[in-house]
């Protein structure tokens, strides 16, 4: 199992942090919990395109 924090910031839209959003990564299977903000352009600089997340889930 491996967990990305791609933000942590708060829900308000801020220029500085990206909102709540955790892509964790079981078996081969990406898991995004929380949508934040900024959750596309984080995964694009973790490597990873929206397309590569199998589920979401919003918490």
């Amino acid at each position: 199992m491996r967990l990305m924090l791609l933000g942590t910031g708060t829900p308000s839209p801020l220029v500085h942090r990206a909102g709540s959003s955790y892509l964790v990564n079981i078996a081969g299977q990406n898991l995004l919990f929380d949508c934040g903000p900024a959750s596309v352009r984080r995964l694009l600089e973790a490597g990873l395109s929206p397309g590569d997340v199998d589920r979401r889930f919003l918490t």
